[in-house]
């Protein structure tokens, strides 16, 4: 392939596989990770989990700023991720102020640290003047033998949604 096809091709990908406003993967690229990532379990058994959590403005954000949006929520907390995160964790942002995470596994506490450093970084931040505390709620999962990312997101899913009617800020799902 020539260089301009190249362009072409990564401009299409990037399309379809990148949110625009977060800079971050989008649902359809997650699915698509995540099938490639299950496949890569199935050869090697390679554990990984996956992190879902909600920063619902509404919910979950307490700011001096009476002026801040859903959008400028995403903003916050996708700059955050990729300070902190790892090259090799995959980000996402999902709609409406969701996030997944996919990251490997080292140890099985490893993920719920992430997690908690993930809510420590959320929790005081400064958005243009703003002081902006996000108080998400995470659900978390690993992978397991004839898991299929369906089932891996359904898991995350209802963790999230038992600490959104808790006072679990981060649910484990097994």
């Amino acid at each position: 392939m020539q260089s301009s096809q190249l362009k072409d091709l990564d401009k299409k990908v990037n399309e379809c596989f990148i949110d625009k406003k977060t800079g971050l993967n989008n649902a359809t690229g997650l699915y698509y990770l995540m099938k490639n990532l299950h496949k890569q379990y199935e050869r090697y058994e390679e554990n990984w989990s996956f992190i879902i959590f909600n920063t619902d403005i509404h919910k979950y954000v307490n700011s001096n700023c009476s002026n801040l949006v859903q959008d400028d929520i995403d903003i916050i907390t996708s700059d955050i991720l990729k300070k902190i995160c790892r090259d090799s964790d995959i980000l996402s942002f999902c709609e409406g102020g969701k996030f997944c995470i996919l990251t490997r596994v080292f140890e099985g506490d490893d993920t719920i640290k992430f997690a908690r450093k993930i809510l420590k970084n959320l929790t005081d931040t400064d958005y243009n003047g703003c002081r902006v505390s996000i108080n998400a709620k995470f659900g978390v999962t690993f992978s397991k033998n004839e898991d299929t990312p369906k089932k891996i997101m359904e898991r995350a899913q209802k963790a999230l949604l038992k600490s959104e009617n808790t006072n679990e800020n981060i649910v484990l799902s097994t």
